[in-house]
């Protein structure tokens, strides 16, 4: 786990959990008072369950607790609602939104990124760091490091083939 993940988990709990429960020794601690947690944060309640659930675990593990209260609360707690985001599935809503970038008159990088984006299906964090250099246009693909995609292994974004015909700078800058 990183730091940054541990100090996110350790904030929740401060603000979730630790006003409620601190006043009540591990062992005591039972599934209503938890749900009665869960249910104050709607908004990350699985997550503050799975949070604690470790809690638990790290407690059984050094002999604090006998047992893992909050495997009770399965199910407990509704699902949340997906969200859907917004995506361009009319063919005709689609035109017209790439008929306004190719009408874009503004910053010229700006231009670039936005002619780019129909073409690559990638990120704009991705893209702004994108090089020319990176692109193969024998292989017709976009050659992103491993790094900036949180993998261990290249990533290749496929259409990079119709990329080259567009008007790029000839030193190696970056693209967006």
């Amino acid at each position: 786990m990183s730091k940054s993940h541990a100090a996110t988990n350790l904030r929740r709990l401060e603000a979730h959990v630790f006003p409620y429960f601190s006043q009540i020794p591990t062992v005591d601690v039972d599934a209503p008072t938890i749900l009665d947690a869960q249910q104050r944060v709607d908004e990350t309640a699985h997550r503050l369950r799975s949070i604690m659930g470790q809690a638990f675990q790290y407690a059984i593990a050094t002999v604090r607790a006998t047992r893992d209260p909050s495997t009770d609360l399965r199910g407990a707690i509704p699902p949340k609602h997906l969200r859907h985001h917004a995506a361009i599935i009319d063919p005709e809503q689609l035109g017209a939104t790439l008929r306004t970038i190719h009408g874009y008159t503004g910053n010229p990088v700006v231009e670039t990124a936005l002619t780019l984006s129909p073409y690559l299906f990638q990120r704009p964090g991705e893209q702004r760091l994108a090089e020319w250099s990176a692109f193969d246009p024998d292989g017709a693909a976009w050659e992103i490091p491993p790094s900036r995609m949180k993998r261990t292994e290249d990533g290749k974004a496929n259409g990079a083939a119709s990329v080259w015909c567009l008007d790029r700078p000839s030193d190696g800058r970056k693209c967006c």
